[in-house]
């Protein structure tokens, strides 16, 4: 069964599949303006897949994995122009692993590590060129030291 939503101009603003009564398929919601605004895809009513997140221009600014109904795998923000801006490691709804963002000309500015949704180990900033401008080391979410460049 699907179920439809409507914003008050009558556009639809969300559409909802269910297989007795669970959660099904592909969920989405849109904007006012008719673009996408995400979708979540679900499996006998868990979230399984990637969930996308779009601007009000249609463009994809994020997608995140789900394994039932928990963030695992690589989690990845997007510049409007599609470039990757940030991906994010998760393993049952916790950051766990590599955190990377980037610069708009592809150069990493940061690089570093998670463990169970606190800053772990070595962290490097960088500049727009790929010059080290910066580390910190981290154990548990604390700084413990520092240097600059």
């Amino acid at each position: 069964m699907t179920i439809n939503h409507f914003f008050k101009s009558g556009i639809v603003s969300k559409k909802e599949n269910y297989v007795s009564g669970k959660k099904s398929g592909t969920w989405t919601t849109y904007h006012e303006n008719g673009q996408l605004k995400n979708t979540i895809p679900y499996t006998e009513g868990a979230v399984n897949g990637f969930v996308k997140y779009y601007s009000d221009q249609g463009v994809l600014e994020m997608q995140k994995p789900w394994q039932f109904n928990r963030n695992t795998g690589m989690e990845t923000a997007f510049f409007p122009n599609g470039r990757i801006q940030r991906t994010t490691n998760y393993v049952k709804g916790r950051k766990s692993g590599v955190h990377t963002l980037y610069y708009p000309n592809k150069k990493v500015k940061v690089n570093g590590n998670h463990r169970l949704d606190l800053r772990e180990g070595t962290w490097t900033y960088y500049d727009e060129k790929g010059k080290v401008t910066k580390t910190e080391r981290y154990s548990r979410d604390k700084l413990i030291a520092t240097s600059e460049n």
